[in-house]
């Protein structure tokens, strides 16, 4: 049986700064401390079975549009420290709806939350992001939105006329 122990310096490289949910996503590289640690047991004479943990000090600085709506800097040091500017109050609601989406068809939905901005809902089929939807949001009437964000069949969009 053997058993190290390694401090050690790592480096984080970008390659790619494309993601599905975020638009104009900037992401530094970063210089950090990185300790690690390992035991091989033998089992046999040629067999053996070899554990390790690793921890990296690391801070790259990410920022970037969340779904087009909502700006986002993180901060990445073993969990995520998320700066987000301050959103204006939602109303939770679970009213059904009709979605008129951009093809003109006519799809059950759910609402999820409202507000002045706003709102989340589930619709029957997935909605494109950038798609114009109308409904009828309780206590407003008919209004436009555009899909900023879907995920599956769960949607978010940002009134732009009623």
């Amino acid at each position: 049986m053997a058993a190290a122990a390694t401090p050690s310096a790592r480096m984080t490289f970008r390659f790619d700064t494309k993601d599905g949910a975020f638009q104009n996503l900037k992401v530094d590289d970063d210089l950090g401390f990185a300790f690690e640690a390992g035991t091989e047991l033998m089992v046999t004479n040629r067999m053996s079975i070899f554990l390790d943990g690793k921890k990296a000090l690391l801070r790259p600085r990410a920022c970037g549009t969340f779904a087009g709506a909502m700006p986002i800097v993180r901060e990445m040091m073993v969990q995520v420290q998320t700066t987000v500017h301050p959103r204006p109050p939602r109303w939770e609601c679970s009213d059904d709806i009709v979605v008129i989406d951009d093809c003109g068809r006519e799809l059950a939905g759910r609402l999820g939350n409202v507000s002045h901005a706003g709102f989340i809902a589930e619709c029957e089929e997935k909605i494109r992001i950038g798609a114009v939807v109308q409904v009828v949001l309780p206590n407003r009437g008919k209004v436009c939105a555009e899909v900023r964000w879907a995920v599956g069949w769960r949607f978010g969009a940002m009134i732009v006329e009623e």
